[in-house]
């Protein structure tokens, strides 16, 4: 099992604890302390996302680590060393989402970086340099969650990107801007997790929400949470819609077996 934490990435065998940290004198050390996201590939390799350091990928094979730092003479480079989430897509090329400088893609076959970032006099582009999350969902299709511009979906023949943000004039548009996680369910149900707005469930083909946020004095919504983040567990049961919390640090939804 394999841990990322603000001070290295760990490695627990059942026994004992491995802690990788970077090492000054070893070039093939991690890049950095500050794990934000680990991903395994199709190879079977490891992609960590790093506050500070970039992406380094651990090669199992030779137990060690390449990594992929910024530098701004190098223009098919990485864009940032602040990264918040890894993601693989179907050609096995890594989909890098960075704290303010957009999207990065990297062609594994070449090594080298494609970059998108948002452009307000294009709506096609990317609606937001914040990126919170990357997903790939089980038609292949890449999600990204930003901190400003809501969620956003790679269209690969166009090579461009459609954009679902909250419309106050509009009661079924995503409920805010602010997207922290997406996730898709076993019945394919596509679930958006926001920081401040609830939890969106949203219909691919009419890319219409239904949001779920607490209610005042309804103890099956959603509960609230405190000005110290303290999250709470949550099961979302539709379609009758009830939730269960559970107060504690861990935040999710599980539809029930059978929903």
């Amino acid at each position: 099992m394999w841990f990322g934490t603000r001070d290295g990435l760990n490695k627990y065998d059942g026994y004992k604890f491995t802690v990788y940290k970077p090492d000054s004198k070893d070039k093939n050390s991690i890049s950095g302390n500050f794990i934000s996201c680990i991903i395994e590939s199709s190879t079977s390799d490891l992609w960590i996302a790093t506050k500070g350091g970039g992406i380094s990928r651990f090669e199992r094979s030779k137990n060690r680590f390449i990594n992929y730092k910024y530098d701004p003479q190098n223009v098919n480079g990485i864009s940032s060393n602040d990264v918040n989430s890894v993601a693989e897509d179907k050609d096995g090329n890594i989909w890098i989402g960075t704290e303010s400088s957009g999207l990065d893609i990297l062609d594994v076959k070449t090594n080298k970086f494609t970059h998108f970032t948002h452009d307000p006099a294009n709506p096609k582009s990317i609606s937001d340099n914040f990126i919170r999350t990357v997903y790939k969902d089980s038609r292949n299709n890449i999600w990204i969650g930003t901190m400003h511009g809501g969620l956003n979906l790679y269209n690969y023949g166009n090579r461009n990107f459609t954009s679902y943000q909250h419309d106050e004039k509009n009661k079924v548009s995503l409920s805010y801007d602010d997207v922290y996680c997406i996730y898709e369910d076993s019945r394919k149900r596509f679930w958006i997790g926001t920081n401040g707005g609830g939890v969106n469930l949203m219909n691919i083909e009419t890319g219409n929400f239904s949001c779920y946020k607490n209610e005042n004095g309804n103890s099956n919504s959603k509960p609230a949470t405190s000005k110290k983040r303290r999250a709470s567990v949550n099961i979302l049961n539709p379609p009758q819609h009830p939730m269960r919390a559970f107060p504690g640090r861990l935040c999710s939804t599980a539809p029930q077996r059978g929903t």
